[in-house]
């Protein structure tokens, strides 16, 4: 398959060829190669966010990645796939949780992953109330350990309401708190 990508792109300079070469040489650890090929791949969104990937991921180019994929996200703006993942990358990058709120709720959101996603950002900016309104209003589909996601912002949520109960001396409700989140 390389050899005939290979052949192609020689003969052609493909943009697709370069794309599937990329997905191949990535796959085989070559992420440099992968992601000079994926350069070239100007108008594919999908090797963009490949690109994104391999710079985040192998490369150490953790802003040019967020700028990319900010780039293919504003081209495409209701694909939630590119959402959660620029998300992610916001959130590996420790970018101020009001950013990620605010990006997310710049669009129309439906799935799991985002609004667990958008609850976890809400954590992180300590306002507990809108985490547990934010996964208390959409329902959820379990799967294949995704249900650990959404319990964690869950209890993490009450664990904040209960703590910050706990220091203004309120026990009692500090502990019911705890209990709800459990």
């Amino acid at each position: 398959e390389i050899g005939i990508l290979e052949d192609v792109i020689e003969k052609t300079n493909n943009s697709d060829a370069k794309m599937l070469l990329g997905c191949l040489l990535y796959n085989k650890l070559h992420y440099k190669e992968a992601a000079s090929l994926w350069e070239d791949c100007k108008d594919n969104y999908i090797a963009k966010r490949n690109l994104a990937v391999a710079y985040f991921s192998h490369l150490n180019r953790a802003e040019d990645a967020l700028a990319l994929m900010n780039e293919v996200l504003n081209t495409r703006p209701d694909d939630e796939e590119l959402l959660y993942e620029m998300v992610v990358i916001m959130d590996k990058m420790k970018i101020a949780p009001i950013e990620k709120i605010n990006l997310i709720r710049n669009h129309k959101v439906t799935r799991d992953d985002v609004l667990t996603e958008l609850a976890k950002a809400y954590n992180q900016a300590f306002e507990p109330d809108k985490a547990i309104d934010t996964l208390m209003s959409h329902n959820f589909v379990p799967c294949e350990g995704g249900e650990h996601a959404i319990a964690d912002q869950y209890m993490f949520a009450y664990l904040v309401k209960g703590k910050v109960e706990l220091d203004n001396g309120n026990v009692k409700s500090a502990i019911e708190l705890f209990r709800k989140g459990q």
